[in-house]
């Protein structure tokens, strides 16, 4: 199955309602998550593809049709509430050519100059960013059109 929501090849009614014999993917599914989750498709299928007497009292003639013009989509979603992590954190990196005189105080000052590269903590705890699909539309782009 191709996917096409809208077929005139195998729909009746999208045959008598349409002027061109078009395949086409007219149903779709919109969804807005909130910053701490995201969400997986788990199923989709589409349905209302069986057809319908068009007589229920007379089942001799056996016509049949379908009971819309398109047919729907099914969808089973799964959302996960984004945890917060302590080995997370939202951070401004400075330019490669200012690390040697940013590394000149963080080396007196900072314990974990050996550990992590010169940064400014904006945010921490953070969003665990593992395993999200989104996160580069919905978080990370707003963010840098913001600090820009």
């Amino acid at each position: 199955n191709p996917g096409f929501t809208f077929d005139p090849s195998s729909n009746i009614c999208a045959r008598i309602t349409s002027q061109s014999p078009i395949n086409r993917r007219l149903n779709r599914y919109l969804i807005y998550t909130l910053d701490n989750l995201s969400y997986s498709i788990e199923h989709l299928s589409m349905i209302g593809m069986e057809t319908i007497p068009i007589d229920p009292l007379n089942n001799k003639n056996n016509k049949r049709i379908n009971q819309s013009d398109h047919y729907g989509l099914q969808l089973i979603i799964n959302f996960r509430t984004r945890s917060i992590s302590h080995r997370s954190a939202l951070v401004i990196l400075p330019a490669i050519n200012q690390w040697t005189l940013v590394d000149s105080y963080r080396e007196q000052y900072d314990p974990s100059f050996d550990r992590w590269s010169p940064h400014i903590n904006l945010l921490w705890p953070f969003f665990d960013l593992t395993d999200c699909q989104d996160d580069q539309e919905n978080i990370i782009l707003p963010l840098r059109l913001l600090l820009s």
